[in-house]
């Protein structure tokens, strides 16, 4: 006796294709005279077509793990020099605590404030992406001068700068 299971795909009356499942069952006479042969074949096209299916949620599934690795990553990536720098400054602002140290402890409250600016902002822009990937938002194009926006985000991370490193800008065109 041998079994064989196969997948086929048969043509319909009307020239289209479609999954089978093909059973083969060989057998033998007890004299061995006579061999036999049943054949039973299943369509299969629903199973496939939910097998796809299945293969394709898991496709999108992985991806949004991937996604939210990533998110993740550059979540804590874009978080931590803000908050590093909210940290020291806290820190520098406790060893001040002469009245002749007032512009040193306002130097340090407008790094805090600058950071949690920073902060505030990124977190809007990482749920800005989240309602753009729900459909929850509009785009709007608009025209911006990205020359002065670069110098103004150069002028906020000046003060994270260490004595040696430099922002270099050029700007070409319009």
């Amino acid at each position: 006796h041998a079994n064989n299971k196969t997948e086929w795909t048969y043509i319909n009356k009307n020239g289209e294709p479609f999954s089978v499942l093909c059973t083969i069952v060989f057998s033998k006479s007890h004299s061995e005279e006579q061999c036999n042969y049943i054949i039973t074949a299943i369509d299969i096209t629903d199973r496939k077509k939910q097998e796809e299916e299945l293969l394709a949620s898991f496709a999108r599934e992985k991806e949004m793990n991937e996604s939210k690795s990533r998110f993740v990553s550059i979540a804590s990536h874009e978080f931590r020099t803000p908050l590093s720098s909210i940290l020291s400054s806290i820190y520098l602002l406790s060893k001040y605590t002469g009245s002749e140290e007032q512009p040193q402890r306002d130097k340090h409250i407008t790094r805090i404030i600058s950071s949690v600016s920073i902060l505030t902002e990124t977190l809007d822009d990482f749920l800005s992406l989240n309602k753009i990937e729900e459909g929850n938002v509009n785009m709007r194009i608009n025209e911006y001068d990205i020359r002065q926006q670069v110098i103004e985000i150069t002028g906020e991370l000046q003060h994270l700068l260490k004595k040696e490193q430099h922002i270099l800008y050029e700007h070409v065109g319009d």
